[in-house]
């Protein structure tokens, strides 16, 4: 399972670089799918891992 760590998240997740998430995603024909910003503005943690294609 992939989990995206804001900084603020309780528990042990595995950090993994970089290139291991891409891998991931590659592999398993994911693309990762975020919002940068609120319809009002203020920042948003939208995000999830969507199928390609």
């Amino acid at each position: 399972m992939l989990r995206v760590d804001f900084g603020d998240e309780e528990g042990e997740l595995e950090l993994i670089e970089w290139e291991q998430f891409f891998t991931i995603l590659d592999d398993n024909d994911l693309a990762f799918l975020h919002q940068d910003l609120t319809a009002e503005g203020l920042p948003s943690r939208f995000n999830k891992f969507i199928k390609r294609g």
